[in-house]
């Protein structure tokens, strides 16, 4: 997992902290069916990341998750 910080394009926890709450809530609920949700820092930064390399989806570092979610 991407720990903030660890690249030069993750979310600072200040700003973080103002788009957090503007962001879609889990509805998942364990037993439920599908899958459990990633935790959307890790997707935004993934996103991030991409969008400042420019690098294709599939060859950006693995710590931000499954290609697919991110």
């Amino acid at each position: 997992m991407s720990a903030a910080g660890q690249y030069e394009t993750d979310v600072p926890e200040a700003p973080w902290d103002l788009l957090h709450p503007l962001l879609p809530k889990h509805t998942w609920t364990p037993g439920s069916r599908g899958r459990p949700p990633c935790p959307l820092r890790r997707v935004i930064n993934g996103m991030l990341y991409v969008n400042k390399t420019g690098c294709q989806w599939r060859m950006r570092p693995k710590d931000f998750g499954p290609w697919e979610t991110v």
